[in-house]
């Protein structure tokens, strides 16, 4: 899957045990205008177990794989991410 320019977070996993692949993610934007970036462009909200990434990529200003809601055991292989600063 491919998102382009999201106004917000991408991905929010509830559940267990899945496996994400070969996601473009592009939440990156325009040097010319920074102030209309869109904040909290997480690339995946995780809040289960046993979640395996691999050949993703994610380019944003926020986190890329955030754990939280009680997730546990997440396995990342072949994660590309660009972390946009300002």
């Amino acid at each position: 899957m491919k998102v382009s320019q999201p106004i917000a977070w991408n991905f929010n996993l509830k559940g267990n045990n899945y496996v994400v692949n070969d996601n473009w993610i592009d939440a990156s934007y325009d040097l010319d205008t920074p102030a209309v970036f869109p904040f909290n462009t997480d690339g995946y909200d995780v809040g289960g177990y046993n979640y395996t990434f691999y050949n993703n990529h994610v380019f944003n200003g926020d986190d890329c794989v955030a754990v939280n809601n009680g997730g546990t055991c997440t396995y990342c292989f072949l994660l590309v991410f660009s972390i946009v600063l300002t």
